[in-house]
């Protein structure tokens, strides 16, 4: 028999209703006898959790394909082009220079 560790995450904050206080050093809250609170999508995590422990249930792993999912790529290449090198470009003395030779090129109107 093999058996899988449980792993959940929750995130425990400082209950809504509980005034914030700021250490005198400013360096963060005080949490000491503060009364913290989970999400309850959390709680329910953990819930569960203790559950399985308690009954030593084994986890299944069970596959996306098994349950009829499409696993097949949906993606595929079709060509590949390395892109054109720049070349360097002018320099030119003022904006009024720059703007005659975009429009000489029919880059602007």
């Amino acid at each position: 028999k093999q058996w899988y560790q449980r792993r959940v995450r929750g995130k425990r904050v400082i209950d809504y209703a509980v005034k914030i206080r700021v250490r005198p050093d400013q360096l963060g809250v005080v949490t000491d006898g503060v009364k913290h609170s989970m999400n309850p999508f959390d709680e329910n995590a953990v819930e569960e959790a203790v559950r399985m422990k308690a009954k030593k249930k084994k986890i299944e792993k069970i596959a996306a394909s098994s349950m009829g999912i499409d696993i097949a790529p949906r993606l595929r290449v079709i060509k590949t082009v390395d892109p054109p090198v720049r070349a360097g470009g002018d320099k030119v003395p003022d904006v009024a220079v720059l703007l005659e030779k975009l429009r000489e090129k029919g880059h602007i109107k």
